[in-house]
């Protein structure tokens, strides 16, 4: 019996406070799990994270002109 591969899934994370994608983890001892946007300057824990299938995300990424190779 062979195992179902599961479906490959994509996350996006965003700023809650200005929707931005520009995004990253905060490196500390005491910020574990501390997420900054760099465009507004928001920090804290509760980011919007997104999964998308496949599919979807190649076309978010058509969407936004990103390179599809």
């Amino acid at each position: 019996m062979k195992k179902q591969k599961k479906p490959k899934t994509f996350k996006i994370r965003k700023c809650p406070k200005c929707n931005s994608e520009n995004v990253g983890v905060v490196v500390g001892k005491d910020k574990k799990g501390e997420w900054e946007c760099y465009n507004c300057k928001w920090s804290g824990k509760n980011i919007q994270e997104i999964e998308l299938g496949e599919e979807d995300f190649l076309k978010y990424l058509d969407e936004r002109g990103e390179a599809v190779s």
